[in-house]
């Protein structure tokens, strides 16, 4: 087939052609009409369309492409629309510019490779491949304003997508046993809505870009045995989890931070982003959960540091959600308890605190049995007063207060045996906090 053939045929203007066993080139064409391969015609050459322009819709519906078909620095100004078609090599796409979007809806593919410049959106929401790679194999425009990624059961293939700057990411639907990858990415919106991963989610290095308020979220959506790697979700303004399974998780090398966390939709579902300045007791409560399941992802991964930061945040939510009742009931206790804990140890977390609360606990017990019991005929002296032989024996009393199994003192009468048992309980408690806080470590 010759390329005059080709073009007429194209343009719709012949609808008879032959086979040849050669490229068919098209180079620098400038095509005003629309453009739309429909019809049953099968197409045996290899085909190159290379830097044309076309000033009308672009659309593949129908035809068969037996041969590799290469489009290359082409300006389509009304957009590349892929409604169907089978191509039975690979579909080169390299370095392609539109006005409009890029829409993938249907088709038979082997493999697609898409290189953009100066293109707005990408769309794609059906087509059976083996693979649809987005970046990665040539140079292109790795700034990208919207990657929309939908799967209603049209799409059957594996999506990669490499070393792209995109201002939003949408994914929705499922992954239908295939694989999904989004790796060395930076994103101002990376939302994941309604979406089941049935078959392997990565994402591999994502960033935010800083060119506005950023956000990571993931609404309504089962995400199984989902891949994190390198996601910096420190970084983002917020990290949005909603109505999300989230506890099969593999999460690594990625860092979180305690205040960028919500539990109520992006702005992406909403008119009024000022609505979401009050955190509410519905979304403390999906916070907890939240933090619950990244907590339990966390410990079956054997990581004690995020497992206990994802603890006192669950803790800390579930603080906020109870409120103070009468001493008679069973909450007033449980807030009491998450209160004195996060105070004392920091839900057995800290070193620090459990050491000092048994130093400086026992220390005032000790000054009260001295000042108001007459402990051993001990007083309070300024550290002028020499008197060695007293100091040692209040240094011997302190240490054994500090111990929660001392011996009773058969001195101690009335109130002051009230002041020894304390002593014991608070012994015990911050003598396990440090038990506690140390086992993290030891293996």
């Amino acid at each position: 087939m010759t390329r005059d053939e080709f073009l007429n045929i194209v343009k719709g203007n012949d609808t008879s052609y032959l086979n040849a066993d050669d490229w068919i080139e098209i180079k620098d064409e400038e095509i005003n009409e629309s453009i739309d391969f429909i019809g049953d015609i099968t197409i045996k050459d290899k085909i190159e369309i290379k830097d044309c322009k076309f000033h009308d819709f672009f659309s593949i519906s129908d035809w068969i492409f037996e041969n590799y078909v290469s489009i290359e620095g082409c300006i389509f100004d009304k957009g590349i629309w892929i409604e169907g078609g089978e191509f039975k090599k690979d579909l080169d796409l390299k370095w392609i510019t539109s006005t409009g979007r890029f829409s993938l809806t249907g088709g038979v593919f082997k493999r697609i490779n898409l290189s953009l410049r100066n293109t707005k959106k990408l769309w794609i929401s059906g087509g059976t491949f083996e693979e649809f790679n987005f970046g990665g194999l040539w140079v292109g425009d790795d700034r990208f304003e919207e990657l929309v990624l939908i799967n209603k059961g049209k799409l059957n293939g594996n999506v990669r997508v490499i070393n792209k700057e995109i201002k939003k990411i949408s994914l929705n639907g499922g992954n239908s046993q295939k694989e999904f990858l989004f790796q060395d990415l930076r994103c101002e919106y990376f939302c994941i809505n309604d979406f089941t991963n049935s078959g392997s989610l990565k994402i591999f290095g994502l960033k935010p870009m800083k060119t506005g308020t950023t956000y990571f979220e993931v609404v309504k959506s089962n995400l199984a045995k989902a891949q994190f790697f390198r996601i910096g979700f420190d970084q983002f303004d917020e990290v949005i989890i909603v109505d999300s399974y989230i506890a099969e998780l593999t999460i690594i090398n990625s860092q979180w931070r305690n205040g960028n966390f919500r539990a109520v939709v992006g702005p992406a579902y909403l008119n009024n982003i000022e609505s979401r300045a009050i955190i509410s007791s519905n979304e403390r409560e999906q916070l907890r959960e939240n933090f619950r399941q990244l907590k339990f992802t966390y410990e079956k991964q054997g990581d004690k540091i995020y497992e206990a930061f994802f603890y006192s945040l669950e803790m800390n939510e579930y603080n906020k959600v109870l409120k103070w009742t009468s001493p008679l009931y069973e909450r007033f206790w449980q807030k009491l308890i998450i209160i004195l804990s996060r105070a004392l140890t920091n839900y057995g977390s800290s070193f620090l605190r459990p050491l000092i609360g048994i130093l400086v606990s026992n220390w005032i017990i000790l000054l009260v049995l001295i000042c108001i019991y007459d402990f051993y005929d001990l007083r309070v002296a300024s550290p002028s007063d020499n008197e060695p032989a007293a100091f040692k024996v209040a240094v011997g009393e302190y240490f054994k207060l500090i111990n929660p199994l001392h011996k009773m003192d058969e001195s101690l009468r009335g109130w002051s045996i009230m002041w020894d048992i304390l002593s014991r309980i608070l012994s015990s408690y911050f003598l396990f906090g440090l038990i506690r806080s140390s086992r993290r470590f030891l293996r």
